[in-house]
């Protein structure tokens, strides 16, 4: 099957693979080209840009998955945000995975808990984005609270696992910047509380051929 090809951008000397809809209906496309990204670097490295309000919290999972199988095969990920729209949500997800992890001083990110819609009022029927995946057989506004409550707590602990991080430090972080809500938008000053990127500096391929083989040396002396 072709796919249409997500966007690539070329910049010193990488075709980074552009992610910005992390949805269901793009889940296969996407796949495509992620392998299709690897290929144009003869499989060194996964290079992914992201400029992405975040989306599905399924599909994000599915990627997660895909992407962790390509890193126990031993290839390294790079990610890169560099512009203002920055990585959100689950995006901010997808972005940690990097085993580099790029960063420009103009980066804006968005940590929030897991969103939904809920309407009571009106038949589930006519509403096709009712909420986001959250199927239960008690669909009482407490049970689907309950579902939200427990998905966020796994898009946290998958967040703090590839930071490196306590999955309470999550918590934490969002309790002391959230004043009272969900969601917290911050810069790279706070991002460093959470280890959230390696390198604030624009990624060339030299540079980052020689930091993955400063990873190897190190996983080789280990």
């Amino acid at each position: 099957m072709a796919y249409q090809p997500l966007f690539s951008i070329p910049m010193r000397g990488v075709q980074w693979l552009h992610i910005q809809q992390i949805m269901p209906t793009l889940y296969d496309r996407t796949m495509h080209c992620i392998d299709e990204a690897l290929s144009k670097t003869d499989g060194k490295f996964l290079p992914i840009w992201l400029n992405s309000e975040g989306g599905d919290y399924w599909a994000f999972v599915a990627i997660r998955d895909y992407i962790l199988e390509l890193k126990k095969d031993g290839v390294p990920i790079v990610t890169f945000c560099g512009n203002n729209w920055g990585a959100q949500s689950a995006a901010l997800s997808l972005y940690a995975l990097g085993d580099l992890r790029y960063t420009t001083p103009n980066t804006n990110w968005l940590l929030h808990s897991v969103s939904c819609l809920y309407d009571p009022d009106k038949d589930v029927k006519k509403r096709p984005n009712y909420y986001t995946d959250i199927q239960v057989e008690d669909e009482s506004e407490e049970q689907i609270l309950a579902n939200i409550r427990k998905m966020t707590d796994s898009l946290f602990g998958m967040l703090a696992e590839d930071l490196g991080i306590e999955k309470q430090e999550v918590y934490d972080f969002l309790d002391r910047h959230g004043r009272g809500t969900n969601e917290v938008q911050f810069g790279n000053d706070l991002a460093k509380e959470l280890n959230v990127y390696t390198h604030l500096e624009y990624p060339t391929l030299n540079k980052i051929l020689k930091e993955i083989e400063n990873i190897n040396k190190n996983v080789e002396a280990h």
